[in-house]
């Protein structure tokens, strides 16, 4: 979480900054991946995190 909180994972928007050839879209779903994206905004990681929060009986932050 630590490298979520300070945006160093290499994503497909930070890798095309790089000079990476290849396509910005999310695997999973039709948008470009980022790091807000892919542990926040992509409706499969809402999904993992409404398991969570289910899994271990505590309340989704609200936002």
């Amino acid at each position: 979480m630590w490298f979520v909180h300070k945006g160093v994972i290499l994503t497909k928007d930070s890798l095309l900054k790089r000079n990476w050839v290849g396509s910005s879209r999310c695997c999973f779903y039709d948008q470009n991946e980022s790091i807000k994206h892919l542990f926040l905004q992509c409706p499969l990681a809402k999904l993992l995190w409404q398991s969570m929060h289910i899994a271990f009986n505590v309340q989704p932050p609200r936002e």
